[in-house]
């Protein structure tokens, strides 16, 4: 499957970005405890560049709640340590910003005054002059463009549309003013894609990519079973990743689970603030185990027996790309998801459903096709979709427009 750049047929991807400054403003949080595509995609640029990896402004107001609380201390925690440095080579900074500023002007200007100074100091402090950006949100639009930038990229990954809580005659403004100002705008979605070539802009297509080399181990049988799920009979099919029901079909899992009360669905991620997986989810043989950290995912994948990803079907999955496709895979599981549009590039190794009986049905096939010998064929074809070949896209695309 091609990455769909857009550039002449026969062009030769250029050298990968190398030496240039490089900020990305962010979606999530780095230490948000799941390893989204912003994750990997500053992970691989920060091999040959500098990158400043900026975390997010909440798109929603925040509420009174234990979670939104704990979000914002851990944030005020995150810039009191400044720009700091991780493992692997980048910096990391935590902008603060008065909430509930889109309904107040003086509000609203006093965070932008406030967010172009810190953001000028650090690019001097960290000399991270004429710098790359890609902005994941627009959020961040009172600095973009204020930075003496070399190119700007709108890297859009949802439709945030989707998302309940969300300002839409804001973010639709907003989105505009990020588009005119961007040279183009990359999307992990086709159909995100097309939708913004259809306005007028120019879009590339680059879909997600995989950490292959950490999901392969899967394949190792001497992986120990995780602790948590010793108790835990096969054949287990599992989930990880964001748990809001903005994504997931609890329906869809709750009658599989009452179905086949033999079958032990196993979910692991982030749920939504506000949701109680126990209340949700009563049914004895679904286990919520938590959020898990990304090195532990792979053992988690060694001992699944399908690999879910039981979308609903709504204007958010139906633009989405879900990364744990391709690490499913990568791992060797057989894979079972709804009907998304992104799905249907990989539909020689993945089973599609399209509605909930369809679903079970081939939650059931694919437990027959989970020998060693398929596991290893899943897991060589994701190979072919490595974050490391995303990265060349990537820079094919940014070294065209540089150039322009």
């Amino acid at each position: 499957m091609s990455t769909d750049s857009g550039l002449r047929p026969g062009h030769h991807a250029p050298t990968l970005l190398r030496g240039e400054n490089i900020i990305i403003f962010s979606s999530d949080d780095w230490d948000s405890g799941l390893k989204t595509s912003k994750y990997h995609i500053a992970r691989q640029l920060a091999r040959h560049n500098r990158v400043l990896f900026v975390n997010s402004i909440g798109l929603r107001a925040p509420t009174a709640g234990a979670r939104d609380i704990g979000r914002a201390l851990r944030k005020l925690g995150s810039f009191l340590c400044g720009a700091r440095k991780v493992p692997e080579g980048l910096h990391i900074y935590t902008p603060i910003v008065v909430p509930f500023f889109r309904g107040s002007s003086p509000i609203k200007a006093i965070n932008g005054v406030l967010l172009r100074l810190v953001m000028r100091w650090l690019t001097f402090r960290l000399r991270l002059f004429n710098p790359i950006v890609f902005a994941f949100l627009p959020t961040f639009n009172d600095v973009v463009g204020t930075l003496g930038e070399k190119a700007i990229f709108y890297y859009c990954i949802d439709d945030m549309r989707g998302y309940r809580g969300v300002d839409l005659d804001w973010f639709s403004r907003e989105e505009e003013r990020l588009l005119l100002r961007a040279n183009c705008t990359i999307s992990s979605a086709r159909q995100l894609t097309e939708e913004f070539r259809a306005r007028g802009y120019r879009a590339y297509y680059v879909p997600h990519g995989v950490d292959w080399v950490r999901f392969r181990t899967a394949l190792d049988d001497d992986l120990p079973l995780p602790e948590d799920m010793r108790d835990i009979p096969a054949p287990r099919l599992g989930f990880y990743g964001f748990l809001s029901d903005e994504w997931i079909d609890y329906p869809l899992l709750k009658r599989m689970a009452g179905e086949h009360p033999d079958w032990h669905i196993v979910l692991i991620g982030r749920p939504k603030a506000g949701m109680d997986m126990a209340t949700l989810l009563p049914e004895p043989n679904i286990h919520y185990l938590g959020l898990k950290s990304f090195d532990q995912l792979p053992a988690y994948t060694r001992h699944f027996d399908v690999g879910l990803i039981p979308f609903g079907i709504n204007p958010l999955t139906l633009h989405s790309n879900p990364l744990k496709l391709l690490e499913y895979l990568a791992g060797g599981l057989p894979v079972v998801v709804t009907d998304i549009p992104e799905a249907r590039a990989y539909q020689e190794a993945v089973r599609i459903a399209r509605s909930q009986e369809e679903y079970i049905a081939q939650c059931w096939a694919a437990l027959q096709d989970n020998t060693p010998s398929a596991r290893e064929r899943r897991s060589r074809l994701a190979q072919e979709h490595s974050w490391e070949k995303r990265i060349e896209a990537i820079s094919e695309i940014v070294c065209a427009r540089i150039l322009v």
